[in-house]
């Protein structure tokens, strides 16, 4: 009996104290607003709920061994960790009611809403129901009046019940003091409405058990269940006269309730061409400089937004040039609206814009405050819903769907559903997983197997696995969402295709199917392929000086390490961390979880995760660290520890440029140190080696691929070429005006003088001087050779213009000038190039050259003023 009150009063306490946490919780979250406190609160959920399945992985651990000590310790860790996820739990659901509901629950009132408004206001264009309709809003709006009086009511019942007990508290009072027990009230438990209640509930608890009992209690339920529609029709008449006539628009309605509004309505079909064109548009507009692969989820979204489901590329578009008029002539479609969100998105490849950036730019674009609010929440909600949540119609083909961590994990996709080209469509796509991950069936239906491919077919859908293993399913077999079927077969992603039944069978024509883009149908995907735009490296400074440093210690320690290999895993690291050690992911954000000057040997700086917000994905556990942004994710990868560890055995820092160079080829997962090895003694071209460590070492196959592999030739041709040449002495030079010795702060010197790598040009021309010049100003990086010819003199602003220089009518230091032919004194079929040096207040401008007046041998200087025949160019 003893051992029975000890575990009620420690249960009872164990309450208090949870209620208590409860209550703290929620108040240190009532100065926020509603919507960012659901954010907090979302992020501190997250990170409870992943402990806890640590804690759980650490008990079944023990109790698999056997040192009890252990065991008692992870039992007590996990019984602790369960209370704080009951009152992390409570505090979250506490701050979505406060910030009106869940995610689905908003939506779901929303598209009620939409639905009411847009039946009554199709009946109201019509005489007979018009009256309906307005007979439907007064009848709610007089609802709303009864259910106002009966608030005031209840809470005037509400204050007389209080004086009522105020008045029997006192009386109570007085009698138990009359009777010698103090002037108190009675306890609860011996209060005779207390004994009334219990006495109440054991009779209800008696009749429960008996046949009838339970047969009264199903009764009752059906009763409720079945009369509840009937009783609030027959409290409105006019309800049911209004049911009775808009069972007419039911279909409409219904269109309008079955979709979130604002979420994408478009019809699957269309909403595929829609993905499409824009798809072609980025490769139409890829170039050598740039690789456009635009955020397509983003434009669809918007267009959805703004103009509802009912068009496609081919329909008339009434807000183009020219408005209503070009629309109803057919001058204008929806494909020039869709192009002209790119051309804003994509303008300036130095800039590159979001949808929400060039909203409040684009006249045609704009939204009212209204919407531009319902806008935002509605991109906010689709964080927690989905983009597409009228066709996630596919469960994961990883995880099952029990799996709380990984349900809200995006599916990366590496090769995108479109077009590879401007002719050719690629109607697969490729999802990062590893191989041999268990395959599960992302739907119901029928399997039918070709050789090493795996289909699910239903009535009107058809889902292949391609090149899969381990098949764990038989021809014609039936299966269950969810079902384990395979194993991956592939390194580093599964392809699959996805075929929709677009049109049935009819006399005239046989069925349609349709390849569909499978991220529609997927809760959450993320792409992996992004806008990838060519930079030069400034291989002059600090990052030229790191390169040659890994390349020496690499050759240090493997001997037969090829000038191709280590480019190609320095071009991948330029992108990572502009290839430095001391690096870590978020670092560039406020403190705390940006970097301060303490982060970098803080413990629990270094351990903050997705749930911390110090990294984008959903399983990382400890965030990137390093040359390579090395992680620690919930699904096992422990880079970030092993760095880590290898730097404390090492007796270093973590950040210690050598350091890392000797984890990756001793300490790192001999995995990934097998895989670096081959690339690093491969004599490979570079681009191919550069997209192999992108894809094996990095996993992260399609990530700027483009900017990778032009960094890793840039490298490439630094390791061959070396520094630049000459330098050190001021260049021999003939004419300088003497005024401008303190104005010309970086004189040219024997580098401009010297064939630099990469230059094209005959010694002594202007040409030849110009590109010298540019080198060692550092405003060409690039010396593979893409620059080595920009035509003659006259031509080069226009070359460099179409290598994205600016270019004007104004001088300004540094700049090239070219000179029309036929003027200046230069011959009409050449013209001529210099270089602006100093520029002067009243706009004139000391400029340098070579082989003016066939003098080829030294730096020839002038002061000009701007002219119609001088252009100029400058690097953006």
């Amino acid at each position: 009996m003893a051992d029975n009150n000890n575990w009620l009063k420690n249960k009872l306490e164990e309450n208090r104290a949870m209620k208590e946490s409860i209550a703290q919780g929620t108040s240190q979250l009532q100065d926020l607003k509603p919507r960012q406190a659901v954010k907090q609160v979302k992020v501190e959920s997250r990170h409870v709920k992943q402990e806890l399945k640590a804690y759980k992985k650490q008990y079944v651990l023990a109790k698999k061994g056997k040192d009890l000590e252990l065991l008692k310790e992870a039992r007590g860790n996990l019984v602790l960790k369960k209370t704080d996820y009951k009152v992390q739990k409570a505090v979250t659901q506490s701050m979505i009611k406060r910030n009106g509901g869940t995610a689905k629950q908003k939506l779901a009132r929303k598209g009620y809403q939409t639905s009411r408004r847009t039946a009554e206001a199709l009946v109201a264009e019509q005489d007979t129901l018009s009256d309906i309709a307005e007979a439907r809003r007064k009848n709610r709006e007089l609802k709303a009046s009864v259910n106002q009086s009966k608030k005031m009511a209840k809470y005037t019942k509400k204050i007389g019940a209080e004086s009522v007990k105020g008045s029997y508290s006192a009386g109570n009072r007085v009698y138990n003091k009359a009777r010698g027990r103090g002037f108190t009230r009675t306890a609860k438990t011996d209060r005779w409405e207390t004994k009334l209640l219990e006495q109440s509930k054991r009779l209800k608890r008696k009749i429960a058990r008996t046949k009838v009992g339970k047969t009264s209690k199903a009764t009752t339920k059906t009763i409720k269940f079945l009369g509840k529609p009937i009783l609030a029709i027959l409290k409105s008449p006019l309800g049911i006269k209004s049911y009775l006539i808009l069972f007419l628009v039911a279909m409409v309605v219904a269109i309008f309730a079955g979709s979130a509004p604002g979420t994408v309505q478009q019809d699957e079909f269309d909403l595929g061409k829609s993905w499409l064109q824009l798809s072609k548009r980025d490769r139409e507009k890829s170039n050598d400089e740039v690789d456009y692969w635009t955020n397509i989820d983003d434009v669809l979204f918007y267009m959805n937004f703004k103009y509802g489901g009912e068009w496609t590329p081919k329909s008339k578009w009434d807000d183009g040039r020219g408005g209503k008029v070009s629309g109803v002539l057919g001058f204008n479609h929806f494909s020039d609206a869709l192009n002209d969100v790119w051309d804003n998105l994509n303008k300036d490849i130095n800039n590159l814009k979001t949808v929400s950036d060039v909203i409040d730019s684009v006249k045609w674009m704009k939204l009212d405050k209204d919407d531009k609010d319902e806008y935002k929440e509605l991109l906010e909600l689709s964080k927690e819903v989905g983009r597409y949540p009228n066709y996630q119609e596919l469960s994961s083909p990883f995880y099952d769907d029990s799996d709380e961590i990984h349900s809200s994990t995006p599916l990366v996709i590496l090769k995108r559903f479109g077009y590879t080209s401007t002719s050719k469509i690629y109607e697969g796509t490729q999802i990062k997983t590893e191989t041999g991950k268990t395959l599960k069936a992302v739907m119901s239906g029928t399997v039918h197997l070709n050789k090493s491919d795996l289909q699910i077919k239903s009535s009107d859908a058809i889902f292949t696995y391609d090149n899969v293993s381990g098949i764990r399913v038989k021809e014609g077999q039936k299966v269950t969402s969810g079902e384990d079927i395979a194993t991956v077969k592939t390194n580093g992603y599964q392809e699959v295709h996805y075929l929709k039944l677009e049109e049935k069978a009819t006399k005239e024509n046989k069925e349609k199917w349709t390849y569909v883009n499978p991220g529609f149908y997927f809760t959450f995907v993320t792409y992996n392929q992004t806008t990838s735009v060519k930079t030069d490296l400034n291989l002059s400074g600090d990052l030229a000086t790191k390169a040659k440093a890994i390349r020496d210690h690499v050759k240090k320690k493997i001997p037969n390490a090829t000038d191709n290999g280590i480019a190609s895993m320095l071009g991948n690291f330029a992108t990572e961390s502009n290839v430095t050690a001391k690096r870590a992911e978020s670092d560039y954000l406020k403190p705390p979880v940006g970097a301060s000057n303490d982060s970098w040997d803080n413990d629990s700086w270094l351990n903050m995760g997705f749930a911390e917000g110090a990294s984008v994905g959903s399983l990382v556990k400890h965030r990137g660290l390093g040359l390579g942004m090395w992680t620690d994710t919930f699904d096992g990868a422990i880079r970030n520890t092993l760095l880590r560890e290898y730097a404390k055995k090492k007796d270093k820092k973590w950040y210690d440029l050598e350091l890392q160079i000797d984890f990756m080829l001793d300490g790192d997962n001999p995995y990934y140190i097998n895989h670096l090895k081959n690339i690093l003694t491969s004599n490979d071209d570079v681009n191919t080696l550069t997209k192999r460590f992108l894809n094996n070492w990095e996993g992260n196959a399609g990530d700027k691929l483009m900017e990778r592999q032009n960094n890793a030739k840039q490298i490439l041709n630094y390791f061959k070429a070396g520094p630049i040449r000459g330098g050190g002495t001021v260049a021999s030079s003939w004419n300088f005006p003497e005024s401008y010795r303190d104005k010309l702060k970086n004189p040219p010197t024997s580098a401009s003088m010297t064939t630099q790598p990469g230059n094209g040009y005959p010694v002594g021309q202007c040409t030849w001087y110009a590109y010298n010049r540019l080198v060692e100003l550092g405003e060409i990086k690039d010396l593979s050779g893409s620059y080595g010819y920009l035509g003659n003199g006259q031509n080069w602003v226009a070359s460099l213009a179409s290598k994205g220089w600016k270019t004007g009518s104004v001088p300004t230091e540094g700049a090239v000038v070219s000179t029309l032919g036929g003027f200046d004194g230069t011959m009409g079929s050449y013209g001529h190039v210099s270089i602006v040096e100093v520029v002067n207040p009243d706009g004139s401008f000391l400029m340098s050259e070579c082989n003016y007046n066939y003098v080829q041998d030294k730096v020839h200087y002038r002061v000009v003023r701007p002219a119609p025949y001088y252009t100029f160019a400058t690097p953006k």
